[in-house]
């Protein structure tokens, strides 16, 4: 692939696209931004851009200050118009109808901390319920406190969603369980790992909760993870849902990937932290804590990626060339497999040999396969020599070579304590269904 070795210029809707993500446009902002207009832009690409990515909102924000109505046609206004006021209404509902979920929820002590969408429109885009789209509530607790929740949230008539395993299953083998109330569908993601099981990553959950600080979100003064936290676990959810940005350091071209697949939206809320925490990170301790959590490679991978896409100010002391992730043979096979161009006629091919992957076995409910963190089945059945160096802090052979067997043979315990798990739930779930069609059944006749 020797086009993807080398880096391309951004066409004019992308700068366009990027710029209006700024949530403080500068003066020179906009005179880019009226440079691209005044070119002539496909606005049928941009549009689809942002519906993707969920950016109306901030396309529609900077149009309004430009009034060029030789370049800028009038659907295009309306549409970002009724996009912000979705946006702003959805939001204004989710917050007042959780609002007394988290007053209760505070009132009883149990240990939370409330993730991204909800807690990020007030803490990084200035309580402007208009500009983050969010889908869903995040919560994040000590695994311990997990039965006080679940039995709040469906005081409150939540439940677990329609086809899903029963909760034992997700608490043996997940990161996080779904609660959601149809009748207002909205959903709860009770989370206790930032990430699946099958990985090397070591999180320190006990530390997260111990450094908290009050922050007021919807009115309620709740806790939240200092900054340097918030940093790092942005970004390993970041990663943990597009880990193609391990390729972008050496292949730049499949950034535009990012917005292909309709994730501009997490590394937006990362450069937010930057740009808006600047004062209160510590870049050196920041990137201590994530090689002690074994994140230093999808930590640096990622600002790597915000690097080339965005450029935002105070990023530079976290780029770190020497933690990047490497690249085998195998995952540049995958990469090749994803993002490779193909004629017109094998698309639709291709398309559904993706698709497998991720379906594979409906193992994406308890590993998040697909075809790249496929990959890190392997990577935790054999980890890198200096993992078990920094891990155990031994470098001799004999002691790295029985560490090794120790972590093959755990591992495949481990995995095959899921694999069984999943055979019997999905019977146990299939059993249910059936039971519940034959008692519709009968309640119609």
């Amino acid at each position: 692939m020797e086009e993807v070795l080398q880096d391309i210029k951004l066409e004019p809707e992308e700068t366009f696209v990027y710029r209006c993500l700024n949530l403080n446009l500068t003066r020179d902002d906009e005179d880019t931004l009226l440079e691209c207009i005044r070119m002539g832009l496909q606005w049928q690409f941009i549009s689809r851009i942002a519906l993707e990515n969920h950016v109306f909102p901030f396309i529609y924000r900077a149009l309004k200050r430009f009034d060029e109505p030789d370049y800028i046609p009038k659907w295009i206004y309306n549409m970002g118009k009724r996009e912000l006021m979705i946006t702003a209404q959805k939001n204004e509902l989710f917050t007042r109808l959780v609002r007394p979920i988290f007053e209760e929820l505070q009132q009883s002590g149990v240990p939370y901390i409330l993730l991204r969408g909800l807690m990020f429109q007030d803490l990084l885009y200035g309580g402007n319920r208009g500009l983050r789209a969010f889908s869903d509530i995040d919560l994040l607790m000590l695994r311990k406190d997990l039965k006080k929740v679940k039995n709040l949230l469906q005081s409150w008539k939540y439940r677990s969603i329609d086809g899903a395993f029963r909760d034992s299953y997700y608490e043996k083998h997940h990161l996080h369980l779904a609660y959601v109330q149809p009748e207002r569908n909205i959903t709860f993601e009770v989370h206790w790992a930032l990430d699946h099981d099958y990985t090397n990553y070591h999180i320190d959950m006990e530390s997260i909760f111990r450094e908290v600080s009050p922050e007021t979100v919807i009115g309620i003064e709740m806790p939240a993870m200092k900054p340097d936290d918030l940093l790092i676990t942005t970004v390993v959810h970041a990663f943990k849902h597009y880990p193609m940005m391990k390729y972008f350091y050496h292949y730049p071209v499949l950034r535009r990937s990012v917005y292909q697949d309709g994730h501009l939206v997490r590394l937006l809320d990362i450069c937010l932290i930057l740009e808006s925490m600047r004062e209160d990170l510590d870049p050196e301790s920041i990137l201590r804590k994530a090689e002690r959590w074994e994140v230093a490679q999808p930590f640096s991978a990622t600002m790597h990626a915000i690097k080339t896409i965005f450029d935002p100010d105070g990023i530079d002391p976290y780029l770190r060339a020497d933690a990047l992730p490497r690249v085998g043979r195998i995952e540049n096979r995958v990469k090749d497999f994803i993002f490779s161009p193909r004629p017109q006629e094998k698309r639709e091919a291709s398309r559904a040999k993706k698709i497998f992957f991720l379906e594979l076995l409906k193992y994406r409910e308890a590993l998040y396969f697909n075809p790249l963190r496929m990959l890190d089945l392997f990577e935790y059945f054999f980890p890198p020599r200096p993992y078990f160096i920094r891990r155990h802090g031994k470098r001799t052979f004999p002691v790295i070579f029985l560490r090794r067997c120790q972590r093959c043979l755990s591992a495949s315990a481990k995995v095959a304590h899921n694999l069984a798990n999943l055979a019997i739930y999905s019977c146990i779930r299939a059993v249910e269904g059936k039971n519940k069609k034959k008692v519709a059944k009968e309640a119609k006749v």
